[in-house]
């Protein structure tokens, strides 16, 4: 009979691991706007990676990015107190960051 070896790797997202960008983020004028400004929605959503959360950021990119692994396994279904909608947007901003689709 042959074994079959099976590693995991196990980590986790903060919520909030990025964040959307503030809006002076897409334009300096927008540091200080107005009422004729709104509303402000970018073309391509763009995410910066909160300060505070960076170290676990570059955990989960590290992984995502290591071609050791061949499948990533989304361990959000275990929901804990957060509604499903904040963990599909936590989800939704990681993947778009790593890919570089919100490089800012």
């Amino acid at each position: 009979m042959n074994k079959i070896k099976i590693t995991f790797t196990i980590t986790w997202c903060i919520g909030h691991l990025v964040e959307p960008l503030e809006p002076e983020g897409y334009d300096e004028r927008y540091k200080r706007w107005s009422y004729e400004d709104l509303p402000i929605i970018p073309d391509v959503w763009r995410y910066r990676v909160r300060p505070e959360t960076k170290k676990q950021y570059d955990i989960v990119a590290g992984l995502l990015n290591d071609r050791r692994f061949s499948e990533v396994l989304d361990g959000l279904a275990i929901r804990g107190n957060d509604a499903q909608n904040d963990q599909d947007s936590v989800r939704e901003s990681v993947n778009a960051w790593i890919s570089g689709l919100g490089y800012f």
